[in-house]
């Protein structure tokens, strides 16, 4: 297979797959470890991509990814799509609870769920089980945003017509 064929291969795979590690990627596109790695190097030296290492595997993204818009699936990288699986399926589940389940570090955790709390993704809340973590709904979403919007409002810092286009375009979006 020729070089050329094997950058956009692996450049696309990354874009489409941000988080994917060093061995879904070999394995995926059938490439053997020294082609891939020196084509990963390259990208990295390039600016093209950038690693972390998350858990035991390396894993990839595009530099491009962090300014792309688009879905929540989009945005996130495979360990957080995993974390926030587990809350969606488990609401209330502990930091410790999702360490044990997907075999994490403590820090992975902790970066894992700073970002999908700073994204606005989910919250934390108290149960049974002591701080755990919750999906944020689209209902609670929405209400949120609206809150925001009733705040500026009253003070001052939007008008009526204003307030009234942001609350239709919070009705047709969310």
């Amino acid at each position: 297979m020729e070089s050329g064929n094997s950058d956009v291969r692996i450049l696309r795979y990354i874009i489409r797959h941000p988080g994917s590690s060093f061995t879904d990627i070999m394995d995926t596109l059938v490439l053997n470890e020294s082609t891939l790695r020196y084509h990963l190097e390259k990208f990295e030296r390039k600016g093209l991509l950038t690693s972390k290492k998350i858990g035991k595997k390396r894993c990839y993204f595009s530099k491009s990814m962090s300014h792309r818009s688009g879905e929540k699936e989009e945005r996130m990288n495979v360990l957080q799509k995993r974390v926030w699986n587990l809350i969606r399926n488990d609401p209330g589940i502990t930091r410790k609870e999702i360490m044990g389940s997907i075999s994490i570090s403590r820090s992975d955790a902790t970066d894992v769920l700073n970002y999908l709390q700073k994204s606005g993704e989910i919250s934390r809340s108290s149960s049974g089980r002591g701080k755990g973590y919750q999906v944020i709904s689209r209902k609670r979403l929405k209400d949120r945003i609206f809150k925001q919007i009733v705040i500026r409002l009253i003070s001052g810092e939007i008008d009526e017509k204003l307030f009234n286009e942001l609350v239709n375009d919070l009705d047709k979006n969310i």
